[in-house]
This record gives C-alpha cells, structure tokens and sequence, in this order.
C-alpha cells in the first residue's frame, strides 16, 4: 500500500531514505487532538532525540505532557517491571558476569582458556543468547573443525579442547550465576522479559494509545516474537527508512523486516510513503576535504562551522560527527574552550583520559608490585594526591623531586619517608597509612573481591572527597569531572553488587589486574544541551537528528567505518557457520549509517587528515565511493588556528607576563650565537640538530633533566658493560693490563676451536667479576650474562676472527694522527667533530666500525634516512683523517650487550664481500654506506643554512619523538600554538585607536 506523508497507517511503515523520521513523527502527533501526549509511547534508536522531538512538538503546542520515549531495550525492561511478568531474580551486568567468569577461570585452571579472556567469553555467550542460540551450538563448532580440511591434527586438537573447555565453562557460569549470585545473567534477563510480554500482548490490551517505534535499524533475534508482535497490532506504528543498497552481505534494516515478517509476510500490515515533490528533487550537497594534519583538520571543520553560521545557519542545526572520540576529543576540547559557536561536547571520554583518571593510573602503577621512582612520583606529586594527603600543599612536587633524583637506588614508599625533609615526612607517612592493605603487594593476603573492592572503594572516595570538582578539572570542565566521579561511583557499588556472592579469593596483584582496565575504561562525557550551539557527537548518534549541515571528521579506514575486532578464543568464520552474524553486521550497520545521513542531510562535508604523526591515512571507502560516482568535490583544506580561537584578554594578559622579553619564536638566538653552537658536534648533539634544532639548542645550552635513580642505573651498568668489551679485546682494566690482548693471543691459537670460545667465555667472566658492582654478583643480571649474553658475544668474535685483524682499537677518540679533533666540512663550515668510537677493527682491506649498546640499537633504515646518523659520523670522520680507513672500505654495525645480538648496519661497496662472508651483512640489497654519508652530509648543511639565515632553533614537529623537552615544547598544544601565532602577529588591544 502506498500512502501520502500525512496518511500513515499502523503496522510497518517504510519511509523514503531521505526523509527525517523524526520531524515526521512531530508532525504525526502534532495533528492528534489535545495537549496530553502522556498515552502515547515512542521507542527511539537513542536518548538523544528525545530533545529534538520535545523542541518539534512545543512549537505547535505552547503546553503539553509529552510521550513516554524509551530505547528498545528500556522499553522492554520498564513494561516488564510495570507489569511483573519475566524472572524474578534480578539482572546480573557485564562487570558482574566478567568478575564471575574470573572466578571460575581461577578455580578451574583451564589449558587454553585463561584470566584476562572474560571478556571476550562474556561477549560470545552474550551472542548467542541475542540470537537465541543454545549452547549446543558450541558442541557443533568442535565437529565443524574436526570437518576443516585447512587445519593440521594438532590444531584441529587445540581448538576441540578449546571449545570443550568453553562449554563446561558456559554450563559453569549460568550454574553460579544462580547459586552463588541468585540472579540471571543481564542478555538472559531481557530476553526472558521481552517474550514474556510478547506473549501478554499476543492477548491482552498494551497501557497506551498508541506506540510508536521509530527510525529502528536493528535488532538481536531475541526481541523477535516482540517486534512481530506489535507491528501486527493495530495500535502500533513501526516507521523505518526503506532499506539502503549496501555493498556486503548484510542489510540490517532488511534483517529487520524479515523478523517482523515472522514466516508470515502476508500478516504483516505494511505501506510504503511516497515522498513530496520537492524532496526527491532536493539537491544533496557533498564534499570532501583533505588536510595536511589532525590539527589543521579540527581547524578547518570549525572554520567551515563559523563560515555555515555566517551565512545564517544556526549553530544548534550543525554537527560535528566525530568518528573516533579517543583521537579528536582533546583537540575539539582545546580549539572549542572559548569558541563563540557554544559547542555541546557530547563526545565519549575514557575515565583514563581525565585527571582522576590519570591519578588512578599512577595509583595502580605504585600497587602493582614494586613501582619504579617514575611511577612514584607521578602518584606523589599528582595534584589530587596532594590535595589528599598534603591538604594542596604544593611545595610537597618540588621536594619530591629533589628527593627522588638524589637518590642511587630507586627507593620505595617507605624509604622515601627518611628522604624528605621533616615537614613532608608525614605525608609520605599518611599515604601509607591511607593506601593501608592495598600496599600489601606480593606479601598482601588473598582475599575474597568484595574485601578488595570494599578498600580500594574507601581510598577512591576518600580522595574524592577531599578533592572538589575545581581539583579535579585540570582542562575546566568541571562537567566532565562530575562525570567521572560519577562513573566511579557507579562502578564501585557495582563491583560491590557483583563480588557479595563469590567465594573466590584473588591475591592483590590479581584483584588490581581484574579491575584496573575496566575502571580506566569507563565512558565519561560532559552534559551539554542539545538544543543549544554547534552539536558535537559520534556518528551513530546523529543518525535521524534533524541536522542541516554535517561535518564528520576522521573519515579513514579503520575509524568509518571501523576496524573489526579481532577474535581470539572463536573466530569470526567459526561464529557465522553456528548461525552469528559476526562482526560483519557491525559493519553493515556503519554502512547504512552513512547511507541515510547522505541521503538525507543537505550537506554533508567528509574530512580526513593526510596523516596522523607518522602515519598515514587511507581515507574511507565512503569517500572513494562518493568520489568514483562523481558525487562529491575534493578540496584541499587550508586552516588558520588563530582565526578559529583568537587571543582572549586572558591570553593576553599570559603573554604580556610571560613573555615581554621574547622577541621572536621559541627557540630564536642570534646569528653569531647559532653559528658558534654548530661549529663543534658530536654524535648526539648532530642527530638533536637533524631532528630538532630545538632539542638541539637546548643540548648546547646544558638544560638536562633530572635522572631518576633507574636511568642513572642503567647508565653506570652500560659504563661497566662497555668497559667489558674494552678489556676483553684490550687486556686492559681500570688503566692497569690484566690480560694479555686478545690479538696477541690469536695468533698462536685455533679460533674456531672449543677451547678458544671458553676462552673467550673466561675472559668476559673474569673481566665482569672485577667490573661488575659487587651487590649484583648473585643476581639475575649476573646469570644472563654468563648464560645468554656474554656466550652470544663469544661466538660472534669467533666468527669475525677467523682471520686474524691487522689492528683493533678500542675506545678510540675522534683525533687525527697528531691527536688534533678531526675536523670535516659541511657546506663551507669546518665541524670540529668529538666522540669515542666503541670499537675499530681493521683487516688488510676492509674495516669494522662497532658501537656497542647496553640494549636494543638503531635499524639500518634510521642510518640511511640519516635519523640514527653516529656510525655515519663516525665513518665519515676516519675517512677524513685516516687514508687507509676510507668510506668504501667501512662495515658498520651495532652490538646489543644485553640482547646478545647483531645489528647490521651499512658497508662500502668494496667491503661488501668481506662483511657478507663474515655474517655482518645479511641484505640481498644492502644500502651503500657512502650513499648515506652523502644524505648526511646534505641534511646537514640543509639545517646549517636554515639555523644560520635567522639564528632561529625552532621546534620541528616532523620527527618528534616526544623528548623529555616536551613539556616545554608542548608542540601539540593547540592554546600554546595559537599564543606562538600572538607573538609572530600580536593582536591589537581593544583600547587601540580610540
């Protein structure tokens, strides 16, 4: 049947993609009779339209009480409970399943199924109840993979004891679900309560007028004898948008229809509404646009929101669709703070991302074991610790430090009480006191989780409740805050709720384990209005908002549509063959998304950034599509930042106080200045220069920051380490000889021989004994160097020493033949170049050039790049004072003491041959080391020519590493980025030229 807009009939209802269900269905009730809407009942796809139609119906009517609006699951459950009908034990959560499935993973100690896969049990046993399919299905996944022809014997076995593991598992959690917590597992719950009240309205009258379910794209089979229930029902109207042409196998508005259809399409009232004129010819506006970054791609969307507004589209009917709120939600936070379009951020924020978030990392970091001087000053000078313990005294960060950093030995909780000075002593003293059992650690006894829950539920209010929201808001949005505490709130009488029943004891560590992700996940956002200002929001939110204009950011691969999960315990084809859709409905679901948002909004922008950091992006399926077809026009994004946030008086005010006697961009100098720093490098200063002249000045000028005691420990192991291998070639210890060299040796013994290696196994064993800090004789240290490293080392001298080398020096300084600094030009400058090279091996007609690492080490693509460029310096300048040690001659490479292991770098193409032959290059294609000297040498001269035309060490962003200068680079800072731009242009004050 075929109606007319203002003619809609009950039953199934399909509306054109392009209508806006949602004013349609303000329209519908606007022409009902009276002011009291309270009989009818709505069910929405999400809460968020519930606003909108309010808005919509309060135009036509200047007083009313409004529809009851539900989602399809609170429908369900709020009718259930009205009318008393479904189980009646309550409903176990997601938080309570996984803690219980915890607790029988512990106890039973399954082979494959293990703690830390409740998850993803929980989300599989979930599946199948959504889709009302019995455990025996489990049972069938073992025959289907005993019928696989692409699995070995073995892994047909594995996954037969994994699935068998997996049903007497499941059989296990619905047992416990019962006895020990008394209760129904929550998917189970409502899909007991939806068929019970399918068989009540099957017979009996509903308790409204009439019910509206509308913009409803899917459903789990479990609400199928509901829905067909109802759309059969002559007081029920079941609007949906006519289903979209999707590329993939599935359609979820389709699937739906069929489940209404129940085997009985004939029942099924249904009628198609043909669209007004003027909406089928309505013009649908789509463009894309690309920009050069993340933050320029915020930009550009906000100017594209102002320039909307200017033309006069209110800012309330413009959204910003943001497709991955983890990524765009701080810099949206940054540029929107003070922005005149009022924003409402209704973005998603993980609990881990918001200061007290951040306090409960460092919280669970310093429990979890012994923590490292990082971790524990994170926790101690962390603001929410200081107005816990410290009653804000914030002098308590700096004395910290101090303490920390003056320190040899990494100290604990404990020690750190005897480090402070008097007056802080007691707050170190207090936190012990408070953190009470849960400091326990290793030594802590087991405990049941409701005795864990109920400690740390009393040091998380406890440090709330000293903290006010001001505290706790680092960025301001106190909203956002009282979000988190709120989540906090709800999770711990949760955790409380599900942990009363079970018996299982956890140790600490285990308990922290089990907890500490799901806390840190907990969505938080702030409340805004919806109806008010620019409308920032997820893409599956705005589905059937009535928007006029949106832009949806981030349109990748891997964000819209979005990444599938991966599987780890039942895979994905495993799932569809027992009858699950699998993740492929997901991404349906994300298709039909775009589908009835493009074909129903006026305007649509589709934006991407060319890269994020170091990554690039390949821009969405969506807007290849759009592209192909020619429905949409590319244009290059070019944003201003300080147009979209200009200088408020506050910064203002900032940059007069902080900065009057700057006169140019952080990082400027003098010329003379800038042309004395770079006329003396050596290894690091150079590979600071190539990556960040900013790094770079900041090295020159002596600004260190402060070692904490494990960085100074592994600096002084890799100094005894590195004088190992010294002596080890050398004979030579602590300037006294001790040994005969090692060449000397050779020349009269078998290299390849078994007594060689133990030789040389003597040797490092001797040489560690004497270097080697006497506390660490007997520690795990000690035992992986005679086991694993020192053995790995052995061998590889004795493969490079089967031709006995002409020369090799160790610990040899960058000095030419009369013991001047070698000196090498770039670009018309003399380089006074200083350094000790590890190691220098030479033959008749090749050499080795060998820097040693106390772990891990640069890979040869960094040293062609020039990003890693020591073996290329220190090449270079032996070519340049040694004749015989020319570039083409040079092999170059890396030892990772600890690793055991061989880093090759790159050779001079006549050394090639010799370093294959010897195992040093392994490369099919190896890079020509002189090839890169040359790239050096160009980068170099490149950045001499750039620092030298302004005297200016500016930051460059395209190869941060996020270097301990960040916090004062703060590159990323979108506020510091736009006070950088009032420096180079200032704003004129407001009182100028009056």
């Amino acid at each position: 049947m075929t109606t007319s807009p203002d003619q809609t009939a009950a039953g199934l209802t399909l509306w054109p993609a392009a209508t806006c269900l949602i004013t349609e269905l303000a329209n519908e009730l606007a022409r009902l009779p009276g002011n009291d809407l309270g009989s009818l009942h709505v069910v929405l796809p999400t809460k968020r339209l519930v606003p909108w139609l309010h808005a919509m119906l309060a135009r036509t009517r200047p007083a009313f009480i409004p529809p009851r609006t539900y989602t399809l699951d609170d429908f369900v459950r709020s009718h259930a409970a009205a009318m008393q009908i479904g189980p009646t034990v309550p409903a176990v959560g997601d938080l309570g399943q996984e803690l219980l499935l915890a607790a029988l993973l512990k106890e039973a100690s399954y082979k494959h199924l293990l703690p830390g896969h409740e998850h993803e049990i929980k989300q599989f046993l979930a599946e199948l109840t959504d889709w009302q399919l019995p455990l025996e299905q489990i049972d069938y996944l073992a025959g289907e993979v005993k019928r696989s022809s692409f699995l070995s014997e073995g892994g047909i076995d594995t996954l037969g004891e994994r699935f068998a593991e997996l049903r007497a598992l499941a059989d296990k959690f619905y047992n416990a679900t019962a006895t020990w917590l008394g209760a129904m597992p929550e998917e189970r719950h409502l899909a007991a309560q939806s068929q019970a009240l399918a068989a009540t309205w099957s017979e009996h009258a509903p308790p409204w007028q009439r019910l509206y379910i509308v913009g409803v794209t899917s459903a789990q089979s479990m609400h199928a004898p509901l829905l067909s229930t109802l759309a059969r029902r002559a007081d029920v109207h079941f609007w949906m948008s006519a289903p979209p042409q999707l590329s993939g196998t599935h359609n979820p508005i389709e699937l739906l229809i069929k489940m209404l259809e129940a085997d009985d399409p004939a029942s099924l009232p249904r009628s198609s509404v043909v669209p007004a004129t003027d909406q089928a010819t309505t013009a649908r506006w789509l463009q894309v646009v690309k920009c050069d970054s993340l933050m320029s791609e915020v930009a550009e969307a906000l100017q594209l929101a102002e320039a909307a507004t200017g033309q006069g589209l209110a800012p309330s009917s413009i959204a910003l669709l943001v497709t991955n709120d983890a990524i765009y939600g701080k810099p949206l936070r940054a540029l929107l703070k003070d922005s005149k379009l009022k924003p409402n951020l209704a973005l998603g924020t993980p609990l881990a991302q918001t200061e007290i978030g951040t306090w409960l990392i460092a919280l669970f970091d310093v429990l979890d074991g012994r923590p490292n001087s990082a971790q524990l000053l994170a926790l101690l000078a962390h603001p929410l610790t200081l107005a816990w313990a410290a009653a804000g005294d914030g002098s308590l960060a700096l004395e910290l430090t101090t303490a920390l950093t003056s320190v040899e030995k990494p100290p604990t909780l404990a020690d750190l009480r005897e480090l402070l000075p008097p007056a802080s002593r007691a707050v170190a003293l207090e936190l012990t006191q408070r953190l009470g059992p849960l400091l326990g650690g290793s030594t802590a006894p087991n405990q049941v989780i409701s005795q864990w829950t109920e400690q740390l539920s009393w040091v998380l209010r406890d440090v709330m409740a000293a903290s006010d929201h001001s505290t706790l808001a680092a960025d301001g949005d106190v909203s956002l805050t009282i979000s988190a505490v709120t989540a906090i709130e709800d999770f711990l009488s949760q955790m409380a709720t599900a942990a009363a029943g079970l018996p299982t004891r956890f140790s600490q560590r285990e308990f922290l384990g089990l907890i500490r992700d799901r806390l840190l996940a907990l969505d938080v956002r702030s409340v805004g209005d919806p109806l008010s200002g620019l409308q920032v929001l997820s893409v599956a939110e705005a589905r059937y908002v009535p928007f006029d204009l949106v832009i949806v950011l981030g349109c990748s691969e891997g964000d819209f549509p979005r990444a599938l999960p991966r599987d780890h315990l039942v895979d994905h084809y495993l799932k569809t063959k027992i009858g699950l859709p699998g993740w492929h409905l997901l991404e349906a679901i994300e298709d039909t998304t775009f589908h009835l948002l493009r074909s129903r909004l006026p305007a649509m922008v589709l934006m991407y950034p060319e890269s994020r950091g170091s990554d690039t992006v390949v821009r969405s399926r969506f807007i290849e599509t759009a592209v192909a077809l020619g429905e949409a026009t590319e244009i290059e994004g070019h944003a201003d930042l300080g147009r979209i946030a200009p200088a408020t008086s506050d910064t203002l005010a900032q940059r007069d106080t902080h900065h009057t006697a700057r006169t140019g961009l952080r990082g400027a100098t003098s010329k003379a200045l800038a042309a004395q720093l770079i006329t003396k490098q050596s290894a690091t200063s150079l590979e600071y220069l190539l990556a960040c002249p900013y790094r770079f000045l900041a090295y020159k000028l002596g600004i260190r920051r402060a070692e904490l005691p494990e960085r100074r420990e592994h600096r002084h192991e890799g100094d005894w380490l590195h004088k190992v291998l010294e002596g080890f070639f050398s004979g030579r210890c602590a300037d006294e000889t001790v040994l005969p060299p090692l060449r000397e040796i050779l020349k009269t013994a078998s290299v390849a021989s078994d007594e060689t290696l133990q030789m040389f196994l003597g040797r490092l064993s001797f040489l560690t004994t004497k270097l080697m800090p006497a506390e660490q004789h007997e520690s795990p240290l000690a035992l992986h160097l005679s086991r694993h490293a020192w053995p790995a080392f052995a061998c590889h001298v004795q493969r490079l020493f089967v031709d006995i080398p002409l020369q090799s020096l160790e610990e040899s300084s960058l000095q030419d033949a009369d013991g001047s600094p070698i000196t090498v030009e770039v670009g018309g400058i003399a380089v006074e170049l200083r350094g000790v090279i590890d190691s220098v091996i030479r033959w008749g007609d090749w050499h080795l050039i060998t820097d040693y690492k106390r772990r891990g080490a640069p890979d040869r693509g960094a040293m062609t790049r020039a990003e890693s460029p020591q073996l290329l310096l220190y090449a270079w300048a032996l070519a340049t004072a040694h004749g015989e040690l020319p570039l083409t001659q040079a092999v170059t490479g890396y030892w990772s003491i600890l690793n055991g292991a061989w880093t090759e770098g790159l050779a001079g193409h006549r050394a090639i041959p010799a370093a294959k032959a010897s195992g040093l290059i392994t490369s099919r294609t190896p890079e020509d080391l002189g090839a890169a000297v040359q790239n050096l040498e160009e980068q170099w001269t490149l950045r001499h020519q750039e620092v030298l035309a302004n005297g200016n060490f500016s930051p460059d962003a395209r190869r941060c590493g996020y270097c301990e200068l960040s916090g004062v680079c703060r590159r990323d800072d979108p506020a510091l980025t736009l006070t950088r731009g009032d420096l180079i242009n200032p704003q004129p004050d407001a009182t100028e030229g009056d």
